[in-house]
């Protein structure tokens, strides 16, 4: 309630004191004149007149103290109003602020992925140099340990790998070594150097000569499947660890049951192997087996990815063994 209105309602207070005032001095002036029905009379006017006054106060004060508790309610409110407002407007903020760190975390993610695959491909073009500068290397190591002055001739290599093995015949009946030819029987068409050839099937018979450590005996195999050929070289003996046979074929390397040599022989037969496009790779169980797969024409680069894939096709044939070496 405003205060002009406050006001008008007090002013029939304040008459009401007036009318009051002078009903008490009628009354006072009435019983002084010993007018005593008069005096009794105003008496009870004026009695009258205070109850209705105090009703009157009492009225006013209670709507005082209401539009005062009207007044903090309404300021409690516009308060509250105000707060919630404010809070609408924090929590607006809040969510926008929240919505541009969630654009700028996606940005990064997709930066970071950008950056991870940059990254995956500069390795991967890494390994791929690293790997065509190792076949350099390992080429260029090749050619220096093989025999110069190439001159390949359409060969029987069946023919060759006997007549190489039959050479090493008196080292075999000297180590108590038997050495048996399985496959050979006919002849096998192949364009190569007869020396590289040589080179290979001499150098793994001496490496079984030297790292057998007992008597035994010593299988090749050749055989020929589609368009590639196979040649295995199985004896009966002593082995080597697993680990140590993947480094066989390595330059300068040399087993734990060396015995003598330089470890140059089967680097030697990697190199001719890889000059002709083949693969070749060493198992040591059950003795020691040197497994060979040539493609029949020289533009072939196929390798052998299965490992008993080699030994299955040398294996397979042992019905024309022939004894070159006996004991």
């Amino acid at each position: 309630m405003s205060v002009e209105r406050i006001e008008k309602r007090s002013i029939p207070k304040w008459i009401l004191l007036v009318i009051i005032y002078l009903c008490f001095v009628a009354e006072l002036a009435f019983f002084i004149m010993d007018f005593t029905d008069y005096g009794i009379l105003f008496a009870g006017l004026c009695f009258c007149l205070l109850i209705v006054f105090f009703v009157l106060w009492r009225e006013e004060y209670a709507h005082k103290l209401l539009t005062l508790r009207s007044s903090l309610d309404d300021a409690l409110r516009r308060e509250r109003q105000q707060d919630g407002r404010k809070e609408h407007e924090q929590l607006k903020c809040l969510r926008k602020e929240k919505e541009e760190l969630a654009c700028e975390n996606a940005q990064a993610q997709s930066h970071l992925k950008t950056l991870a695959q940059e990254k995956e491909m500069l390795a991967q073009e890494l390994a791929k140099t690293r790997l065509r500068e190792r076949e350099a290397s390992v080429r260029k190591a090749a050619e220096s340990i093989l025999p110069s002055g190439e001159q390949p001739a359409e060969l029987d290599l069946a023919a060759v790998i006997a007549d190489a093995a039959a050479q090493m015949e008196d080292i075999c009946k000297k180590s108590g070594i038997r050495l048996r030819l399985s496959g050979f029987s006919e002849r096998l068409s192949y364009r190569a150097d007869e020396r590289y050839m040589r080179l290979l099937a001499q150098n793994i018979i001496d490496n079984s000569i030297k790292y057998m450590c007992r008597k035994g005996s010593l299988v090749i195999t050749l055989s020929h499947m589609g368009n590639d050929i196979f040649l295995a070289f199985k004896d009966d003996g002593m082995g080597l660890p697993p680990e140590e046979a993947k480094g066989v074929f390595d330059l300068n390397v040399q087993g734990s049951n060396r015995a003598g040599g330089n470890g140059l022989g089967l680097a030697q037969v990697r190199a001719v192997v890889r000059h002709y496009g083949g693969s070749v790779y060493a198992r040591a169980t059950d003795g020691m087996g040197i497994y060979i797969q040539l493609p029949v024409s020289g533009e072939g680069k196929r390798c052998i990815k299965e490992e008993g894939a080699g030994e299955r096709a040398g294996e397979g044939n042992r019905e024309d063994e022939n004894t070159i070496c006996g004991e």
